[in-house]
Protein backbone atom coordinates (compact mmCIF):
# COMPACT_ATOMS: atom_id res chain seq x y z
CA UNK A 1 0.00 0.00 0.00
CA UNK A 2 1.18 3.09 -0.77
CA UNK A 3 1.30 6.04 1.48
CA UNK A 4 2.33 9.52 0.13
CA UNK A 5 4.27 12.50 2.15
CA UNK A 6 4.08 10.15 5.65
CA UNK A 7 5.69 12.80 7.02
CA UNK A 8 3.90 15.36 6.16
CA UNK A 9 7.13 17.44 4.84
CA UNK A 10 5.69 18.17 1.64
CA UNK A 11 2.13 19.74 2.12
CA UNK A 12 2.52 22.00 -1.34
CA UNK A 13 2.40 18.96 -3.23
CA UNK A 14 -1.06 17.11 -3.86
CA UNK A 15 -1.38 13.09 -4.03
CA UNK A 16 -1.19 13.50 -7.78
CA UNK A 17 2.14 15.28 -8.02
CA UNK A 18 3.79 13.54 -5.47
CA UNK A 19 2.64 10.64 -7.80
CA UNK A 20 4.30 11.88 -10.85
CA UNK A 21 7.50 12.47 -8.90
CA UNK A 22 7.48 8.81 -8.17
CA UNK A 23 7.82 8.09 -11.85
CA UNK A 24 7.46 4.45 -13.07
CA UNK A 25 8.36 3.03 -9.44
CA UNK A 26 4.80 2.50 -8.51
CA UNK A 27 4.14 0.45 -11.79
CA UNK A 28 7.02 -2.25 -10.11
CA UNK A 29 5.51 -2.65 -6.96
CA UNK A 30 1.90 -4.18 -6.50
CA UNK A 31 0.56 -3.74 -3.11
CA UNK A 32 -0.83 -7.91 -3.82
CA UNK A 33 2.44 -9.00 -4.84
CA UNK A 34 3.66 -11.23 -1.84
CA UNK A 35 7.05 -11.37 -2.82
CA UNK A 36 9.46 -9.17 -1.54
CA UNK A 37 10.10 -5.80 -2.76
CA UNK A 38 13.51 -6.46 -3.70
CA UNK A 39 12.30 -8.88 -6.17
CA UNK A 40 9.47 -6.68 -7.50
CA UNK A 41 11.91 -3.94 -8.18
CA UNK A 42 14.29 -6.09 -9.96
CA UNK A 43 11.86 -7.49 -11.97
CA UNK A 44 10.78 -3.56 -13.30
CA UNK A 45 14.03 -2.16 -13.20
CA UNK A 46 17.07 -4.38 -13.73
CA UNK A 47 19.27 -1.80 -13.96
CA UNK A 48 18.78 -0.20 -10.39
CA UNK A 49 22.31 1.33 -8.30
CA UNK A 50 22.72 -0.03 -4.66
CA UNK A 51 25.87 0.46 -3.48
CA UNK A 52 25.92 -2.00 -0.50
CA UNK A 53 23.86 -4.71 -2.12
CA UNK A 54 25.64 -6.53 -5.13
CA UNK A 55 22.93 -9.21 -4.48
CA UNK A 56 19.93 -9.50 -2.45
CA UNK A 57 19.57 -12.58 -1.36
CA UNK A 58 23.01 -12.19 0.98
CA UNK A 59 22.73 -8.68 2.06
CA UNK A 60 26.35 -7.92 3.60
CA UNK A 61 25.81 -5.33 7.02
CA UNK A 62 24.61 -2.24 5.98
CA UNK A 63 28.01 -0.23 4.65
CA UNK A 64 26.88 3.29 5.70
CA UNK A 65 27.67 2.19 9.33
CA UNK A 66 30.10 4.55 10.76
CA UNK A 67 29.59 7.03 8.80
CA UNK A 68 27.46 9.55 10.63
CA UNK A 69 24.34 8.65 8.29
CA UNK A 70 20.95 7.23 10.08
CA UNK A 71 17.73 6.18 8.90
CA UNK A 72 14.45 7.55 11.35
CA UNK A 73 11.97 5.20 12.03
CA UNK A 74 9.69 7.68 9.88
CA UNK A 75 12.27 7.09 7.18
CA UNK A 76 14.07 10.26 7.46
CA UNK A 77 17.14 9.90 6.24
CA UNK A 78 20.23 11.66 7.85
CA UNK A 79 23.55 12.21 6.62
CA UNK A 80 26.11 14.90 8.55
CA UNK A 81 26.52 17.89 7.15
CA UNK A 82 23.23 17.71 4.97
CA UNK A 83 19.67 18.32 5.85
CA UNK A 84 17.49 15.61 6.92
CA UNK A 85 16.02 13.85 3.39
CA UNK A 86 11.68 13.45 3.87
CA UNK A 87 10.10 10.55 2.24
CA UNK A 88 7.93 11.48 -0.61
CA UNK A 89 6.25 8.11 -0.13
CA UNK A 90 6.26 4.96 1.53
CA UNK A 91 5.21 1.94 0.41
CA UNK A 92 4.50 -1.49 2.47
CA UNK A 93 4.48 -4.87 0.82
CA UNK A 94 2.32 -7.53 1.47
CA UNK A 95 5.29 -9.78 3.47
CA UNK A 96 6.03 -6.54 5.58
CA UNK A 97 8.90 -4.97 3.66
CA UNK A 98 9.09 -1.62 3.53
CA UNK A 99 10.14 1.39 0.62
CA UNK A 100 10.82 4.86 1.23
CA UNK A 101 11.47 7.18 -2.13
CA UNK A 102 13.23 10.24 -1.67
CA UNK A 103 13.68 13.02 -4.08
CA UNK A 104 16.67 12.97 -5.96
CA UNK A 105 15.62 9.18 -7.36
CA UNK A 106 16.65 7.73 -3.81
CA UNK A 107 15.10 4.94 -2.20
CA UNK A 108 15.49 2.61 0.75
CA UNK A 109 14.28 -0.70 1.09
CA UNK A 110 13.58 -2.44 4.51
CA UNK A 111 13.34 -6.05 3.80
CA UNK A 112 12.26 -8.00 7.03
CA UNK A 113 14.60 -9.27 8.87
CA UNK A 114 17.95 -8.38 6.65
CA UNK A 115 19.93 -4.89 6.95
CA UNK A 116 18.80 -1.49 4.48
CA UNK A 117 19.41 -1.38 0.92
CA UNK A 118 19.33 2.33 -0.40
CA UNK A 119 20.72 3.79 -3.54
CA UNK A 120 19.51 5.49 -6.74
CA UNK A 121 17.14 4.44 -9.71
CA UNK A 122 16.28 6.95 -12.34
Amino acid sequence: MWMFDPTSAYPQYSDTQIATMLGLIPNWLNPLDGRPILDQLEEGYSFWHTPNATNHHDIPPDEREGDGSALLKDGTFIYPDDPPLKPLAKFTSRNGDVFYQYPYALFTVLPKGLSPVWGRMD
